[in-house]
């Protein structure tokens, strides 16, 4: 369940007062999710995400992910937008924990994909991050002794914006399942992990 921390009817009220996203009308947990409470908010503006970010976030992490949000959005990415306050601030804090109003995209989460589903995915994903690629902001620091590649079907490096497979090497990356040769081949270019 991603309902760590319950949020009353007046806090929720209290925080929606300082956003220009209409009244509140209704609002409840969304189940699925592990690591945040997320609440569907219903106004009479429409729908929006209330998402409490719990414990095992940083709080200084999330300047980074919800300004990135607006970045790959500005880039024609459809992906939901932080709302900023009536001070143009897109973090606050309901129940104790930091805070932040999303954008609602309708859809559904499908349950068996297609290859085409697959397909679609990756093809997001690339559009993603080429647009992401003139983000200034970090995303962590980098694992001492370990080399990422992009490779092709064959196990060779591509050339910078060709299509292919990202893989790992380093000391800490698996070099194979222990006696299956059959599925270690499978997800092995040699020593790089795909």
């Amino acid at each position: 369940m991603a309902v760590y921390t319950d949020v009353v009817a007046e806090d929720l009220g209290a925080f929606l007062a300082g956003y220009d996203i209409g009244e509140l009308l209704a609002y409840k947990g969304i189940a699925e999710g592990v690591e945040n409470s997320n609440f569907l908010v219903h106004t009479s503006r429409g729908y929006f995400i209330l998402t409490l970010y719990e414990k095992r976030v940083a709080a200084a992490d999330l300047p980074f992910f919800l300004g990135l949000m607006e970045h790959l959005h500005a880039r024609g990415i459809t992906c939901p937008q932080p709302v900023k306050n009536r001070r143009g601030e897109v973090l606050g804090q309901v129940a104790g924990r930091p805070a932040a109003m999303i954008t609602f995209l309708d859809g559904m989460w499908i349950r068996r994909p297609s290859s085409g589903h697959c397909a679609a995915l990756g093809e997001a994903l690339a559009r993603l991050h080429l647009a992401g690629v003139d983000f200034n902001g970090s995303i962590g620091l980098p694992i001492p002794s370990t080399d990422i590649s992009i490779r092709d079907d064959d196990g060779k490096e591509v050339a910078t914006n060709a299509v292919g497979e990202i893989c790992v090497f380093g000391p800490q990356v698996m070099r194979g399942y222990w006696n299956r040769p059959e599925e270690t081949e499978q997800v092995m270019f040699g020593d790089w992990l795909r």
